[in-house]
């Protein structure tokens, strides 16, 4: 892994301290785990997103620690079995969130699985005002529709032919023959 060069020194690179202080500032949660799938960093964000205390996990076995959850399988589990980055959606991990995570794993030189990185993401907000969005559309939708029944149906200046129309407009919820006479 190549460390991004310092702006003021362009051959020092990050220490690991210094990459730990910045991954530690993420907003986003940030889970590692070995080969063996012991939990070996995680961010304070991740406990935040998810709601699991640090206790549970830091130093543990993930497979252990997700026999006890209602989930099958971590997307980090799924990642460090298939080699490949997995995304899951999680709902309700934590009480009323929708947490998406993204689990890649990182290789040695001999191409093995040697952590998995996992990042999650609190989306409630984001499916929260999605929903929001869609009622507004459906609202907006309905609003033409009953302007356009409004606008096309007749259109009437004399109070009577008024009184008429909603006369009809209460007998046509009704399934009966109504005959109109006079002149026109």
């Amino acid at each position: 892994m190549t460390l991004i060069s310092n702006p003021c020194k362009q051959n020092d690179k990050l220490s690991y301290a210094e990459m730990e202080d910045i991954i530690k500032q993420s907003y986003d949660g940030i889970l590692v785990i070995d080969r063996n799938a012991d939990v070996t960093f995680a961010n304070d964000a991740y406990f935040r997103i998810t709601g699991i205390r640090k206790s549970d996990i830091i130093g543990q076995n993930f497979r252990e620690f997700m026999k006890d959850t209602p989930y099958k399988k971590a997307a980090c589990q799924e990642a460090l079995e298939t080699k490949k980055q997995t995304t899951q959606t999680h709902y309700n991990l934590a009480p009323g969130k929708v947490i998406m995570v993204t689990s890649k794993p990182i290789f040695d030189a001999q191409g093995q699985v040697r952590l998995v990185v996992s990042n999650c993401r609190d989306m409630s907000e984001l499916v929260c005002l999605r929903e929001q969005l869609e009622r507004a559309q459906e609202i907006e939708e309905q609003y033409y529709k009953n302007m356009a029944g409004e606008i096309a149906g007749p259109i009437a200046m004399n109070s009577k032919m008024k009184a008429i129309f909603a006369a009809s407009s209460k007998v046509s919820s009704v399934d009966i023959k109504v005959l109109i006479t006079g002149e026109s």
